[in-house]
């Protein structure tokens, strides 16, 4: 029987490999799979649909988040979150303030026309994948879950 790993804390590099390339297949996947588009049909770039789910989660606890907040939750980087809120601003989806308690920061929020947007954003989304776990069994469904759990805290630990 051939040893899988070259030593204890090591990896071999074929299943890096397969686990990149998985990983990648899963990405084209979901990108064409979870296209975001207004009411209207009119396409909504990914980074501007998951910037109106996550500003809606925080529309439903009731407070706003701040640019940091977004650099974090986004995973992009503080120029393109700054861009991308500008955006979003011109179209009158958010509503920019300065924070109260630390002038230096700014909150953002959900305009009235960017709540409904998101709402519309965040429905389509989740028929969409209720479709795909529905197409599962139930230790499928349950199996999938847990691995990607599993993968999300590992990324966590590491990063």
């Amino acid at each position: 029987m051939q040893q899988k790993y070259r030593d204890a804390g090591q990896i071999a590099e074929n299943d890096a490999e397969e686990l990149r390339s998985q990983l990648q297949l899963l990405l084209r996947h979901l990108e064409s799979f979870d296209d975001y588009e207004t009411a209207n049909g009119n396409p909504l770039p990914n980074s501007y649909a998951q910037a109106l789910m996550v500003l809606l989660g925080f529309h439903h606890e009731d407070t706003s988040p701040t640019l940091s907040d977004l650099v974090e939750l986004l995973n992009i980087d503080k120029s393109n979150v700054t861009r991308l809120c500008q955006r979003m601003r011109d179209a009158g989806h958010i509503d920019i303030v300065r924070d109260q308690r630390d002038r230096r920061a700014k909150r953002i929020s959900l305009s009235s026309e960017g709540l409904a947007l998101a709402q519309h954003v965040n429905a389509s989304s989740v028929e969409r994948f209720g479709t795909l776990i529905g197409s599962m069994h139930d230790a499928e469904k349950q199996r999938v879950l847990d691995s990607l759990i599993l993968l999300n805290e590992v990324i966590e630990r590491l990063t």
